[in-house]
């Protein structure tokens, strides 16, 4: 009885372990979001920019991989005359420019060029990488990201009002002391931050 009872624990710890999930990194693994897909027509032509956040140590040549999937199932979903894929850390940074830069799909890679094909030809089509390598070292944390973003926002949307340098300088101030007041944090904390967003 001891002996079936230790051959069917055996059995278990046999199948559980081959079951359960692996932390064994595989390249063809790639994990990324597609957070949202904008279209940026040129008269008739179809013009795509899709936004994808990764994951932290995702290494520049994945993110060229993670545009050749995105570039396959785009085809199907939305036949396009150009496309872009757009990368980021944080879906907060999304309108706050291509975090770690983009990979063009047009045709002659040229995206003003898009016009000159029909939609769905892609026989012209050629890839443009204005990727950069992800310094993991030196990322934002999920806080730090949305004060960038916040107050990025809010300085872009008083800047509108400012008409002299003097406005200029007076709106810079008060998007600053704002950010600073609401997320208690330093001069230097905010500095640091877009330092390293950069």
């Amino acid at each position: 009885m001891l002996k079936t009872t230790k051959i069917i624990l055996l059995i278990f710890v046999i199948i559980t372990a081959f079951f359960l999930p692996t932390k064994i990194y595989s390249k063809d693994n790639l994990q990324y979001t597609i957070m949202r897909v904008d279209n940026s027509p040129q008269g008739k032509a179809r013009r795509f920019t899709y936004h994808v956040v990764i994951h932290p140590g995702t290494t520049k040549k994945e993110m060229e991989q993670i545009s050749l999937r995105v570039l396959e199932y785009a085809k199907k979903e939305n036949p396009f005359n150009a496309l872009a894929v757009g990368f980021y850390d944080y879906s907060v940074l999304l309108g706050h420019g291509f975090r770690f830069g983009r990979v063009e799909f047009a045709p002659n890679g040229k995206w003003t060029d898009a016009a000159t094909v029909k939609t769905g030809d892609y026989s012209s089509l050629k890839m443009v990488n204005y990727l950069k390598e992800p310094d993991w070292d030196n990322a934002l944390t999920k806080k730090e990201a949305t004060i960038y973003a916040k107050h990025n926002k809010l300085l872009n949307s008083l800047l509108k009002k400012a008409t002299s340098r003097e406005d200029i300088e007076k709106v810079e101030k008060e998007a600053e002391q704002e950010i600073l007041k609401k997320y208690k944090i330093t001069q230097d904390e905010l500095n640091d931050i877009y330092s390293r967003y950069r």
